[in-house]
C-alpha cells in the first residue's frame, strides 16, 4: 500500500477551517457574528410581521363570516317576498290578520281556471328570536304543502303586511348573527281583489 505524503501548508489549512476554537472567556473583536441589538430588532420586527400577518388573516375570516351571513338573510328575505308577491298576485281574495292576536299574517283564496279552490295561509311558528314564516298551501281544503318561506325572523314584529286601497305591503326583517336584512314588498293583486 502506498502512502501519500501531503504538503504541510494544505493540512493545515483544512484544520483551520474544521477547528472552531472553543469559547475562553475572552471577547475578541475579530469574531462575526450579531451584535445584542440587532438580534433584539431582528425579533422585534419578526414579531411586527407576524402580528399584522395574523391581523389580516383574522380579518379575512371575520369578513368571509359577515359576508355569509349576510348572504343567508338576503335569501331568506328574498324567498319569503317571492312566494308572498307570487301569490298575492294570483289572490281574488287578501285577508291581512297581522292586527289580530293571531299567528296567521296573510289568507290569500283564489279560484284556477279548472275550478280548484286555492287557499294559502301565511303563519309565524317558533320561539323569538328564531320565527319561521310558514306557507300553508290547500287545494279544495286539502292540505297540499306546508313550507317554510323565511327563517331567522327575530320577533312578530319583523315580519308583517298591511292590505289597503288595492295595495299589498309586505315587509320582512332577517337577521342572522351579526347581519341583518330587511326588505318591502309592495304588491298589486289583480284587478277586482
Amino acid at each position: 500500500m502506498e502512502t501519500v505524503k501531503m504538503n504541510s501548508s494544505i493540512v493545515e489549512k483544512l484544520h483551520k477551517l474544521h477547528y472552531k476554537p472553543r469559547f475562553n472567556g475572552k471577547f475578541r473583536f475579530d469574531q462575526n457574528g450579531f451584535t445584542l441589538i440587532e438580534l433584539v430588532m431582528a425579533i422585534g420586527v419578526t414579531g411586527i410581521l407576524l402580528a399584522s400577518i395574523t391581523a389580516a388573516v383574522g380579518q379575512v375570516f371575520n369578513t368571509n363570516t359577515n359576508n355569509s351571513e349576510h348572504m343567508v338573510a338576503v335569501r331568506q328575505v328574498q324567498n319569503a317576498g317571492y312566494w308572498v308577491s307570487h301569490d298575492s298576485q294570483m289572490a281574488r281574495s287578501i285577508t291581512d290578520t297581522a292586527h289580530a292576536a293571531s299567528p296567521k299574517i296573510l289568507i290569500m283564496d283564489w279560484v284556477e281556471w279548472d275550478g280548484t279552490a286555492i287557499n294559502v295561509t301565511y303563519s309565524l311558528s317558533g320561539t323569538s328570536p328564531n320565527l319561521k314564516l310558514n306557507r300553508l298551501y290547500k287545494e279544495n281544503n286539502v292540505v297540499i304543502s306546508n313550507t317554510v318561506v323565511g327563517q331567522n325572523i327575530a320577533s312578530s314584529s319583523d315580519c308583517h303586511s298591511v292590505y289597503t286601497a288595492g295595495s299589498l305591503v309586505f315587509t320582512m326583517t332577517a337577521t342572522v348573527g351579526n347581519e341583518n336584512e330587511t326588505r318591502i314588498y309592495s304588491v298589486r293583486p289583480k284587478p277586482g281583489t
